[in-house]
């Protein structure tokens, strides 16, 4: 893999991510929202190794999970009541995925509108509860 693709990899998985996360809570605290939900779309990669040639990819989703987890910490060390959730999903039917599952058919996939049920599963928790981890896997 050349430089370029793992920068593109490593700003698109993480420092993305980092910059929507920052601005998401700076506003909410601006407008005084205590109660809101910040959702980082992880990957099952952050929490396993399982892809031989996704060396980049899997180093900055286990970043994301690390983030969410440290994220928490500093939110509840503020007596924020902003919950945070990562979902970690298998692979997803997209058309970056395509090539993917023409290779491997066997492995399953999600749809999109499977992780859009897993937010919704995460927002309809009660105000005192945060579901910190959420992984999609196809059946």
């Amino acid at each position: 893999m050349d430089v370029s693709t793992m920068k593109t990899i490593v700003d698109t998985n993480l420092t993305g991510l980092l910059e929507t996360t920052i601005h998401g809570i700076r506003s909410m605290k601006k407008n005084k929202v205590n109660d809101g939900h910040i959702f980082n779309i992880n990957s099952i990669l952050g929490h396993r190794i399982c892809i031989k040639g996704a060396s980049v990819v899997t180093a900055t989703k286990h970043a994301v999970t690390v983030l969410n987890e440290t994220l928490k910490t500093e939110l509840g060390d503020e007596k924020s009541k902003i919950r945070v959730t990562s979902v970690s999903p298998g692979t997803v039917r997209t058309a970056m995925a395509e090539q993917f599952l023409v290779d491997r058919p066997e492995l399953g996939y999600l749809e999109p509108e499977d992780i859009v049920e897993s937010l919704i599963f995460a927002l309809a928790a009660p105000a005192n509860v945060n579901i910190s981890e959420i992984t999609v896997e196809p059946v």
